[in-house]
């Protein structure tokens, strides 16, 4: 009985081995690589948004450096939580910088909370010469400014996952931009109510024709008027009152029938 111990495989089975092999490992290596590419680069969003909150939660701590590393994190006013971290995909190392330009202004603003209460104390305790408390310009509040946000990804909160979106870049909206914005927005919205009155003063809601004012009420009344229309393949010609045109319609045509004479 012949024996297949160390017997080699034919050629074409070992390339057809190799070739499949291959395959496997490019299929997977696709996954790994395009999955985070695609989920980096194909849900990048912009939209405008006030930055109510900047937090910085405390991830853990990095023994080699001794020190502890952060998350950075941003909350919108629609209640919605970004995070700000570096992204080698988008060549992103620059979340510190973001987190700092989002952030100036807002420590002093909260501050002006404890200066006004001192100030209204040592008002009412003898400071006679003090001035009553200012109150804060929500206009100075950082958190009432407007930002237009690039961003990617998702909120997913899942077993062993929990992401949110990243902030890529962030650009603030400048008061002058804001204000040509409500302007232009105001001038589309008096044109618009100057063209409903326009047509609301219109007979029937139409335009007259040709430019011309619509003739008033009672100017022409007592002429007629004669017009053409087609009724189940033949012409019918219509003499009608002025006050009833527009409103004429013709359903059904009768045959003319001529009078019997004598004796038919």
């Amino acid at each position: 009985m012949a024996s297949s111990y160390g017997r080699k495989e034919p050629f074409g089975q070992r390339v057809k081995g190799a070739l499949r092999r291959a395959f496997t490992l490019a299929v997977l290596g696709g996954v790994f690589v395009g999955a985070p590419a695609y989920y980096e680069y194909g849900t990048v969003h912009t939209e405008e948004v006030k930055i109510k909150e900047v937090k910085s939660v405390w991830d853990h701590y990095d023994s080699k450096k001794g020190e502890s590393v952060y998350k950075y994190q941003l909350v919108t006013d629609k209640g919605q939580v970004l995070a700000n971290k570096n992204s080698t995909l988008h060549f992103k190392f620059n979340s510190k910088d973001i987190q700092d330009q989002i952030n100036d202004g807002r420590d002093a603003y909260s501050q002006q909370d404890n200066s006004n209460s001192n100030s209204y104390f040592s008002s009412i305790w003898g400071g006679g010469d003090s001035q009553p408390a200012k109150p804060k310009d929500p206009a100075a509040d950082p958190a009432n400014k407007v930002w237009r946000i690039e961003y990617y990804g998702a909120r997913i909160d899942v077993p062993f996952i929990h992401t949110y979106p990243n902030v890529l870049n962030v650009t603030e909206v400048t008061k002058d931009e804001l204000a040509a914005r409500a302007k232009a927005q105001q001038q589309a919205q008096r044109e618009q109510a100057q063209q409903i009155k326009k047509d609301q003063q219109q007979p029937n809601g139409q335009q007259p024709a040709n430019g011309q004012q619509p003739a008033a009420a009672g100017q022409l009344s007592g002429t007629t008027i004669t017009f053409d229309t087609v009724v189940d393949g033949e012409r019918v010609t219509i003499t009608a009152p002025i006050e009833a045109a527009g409103k004429v319609q013709v359903t059904k045509v009768a045959p003319l029938v001529p009078p019997k004479g004598p004796g038919s």
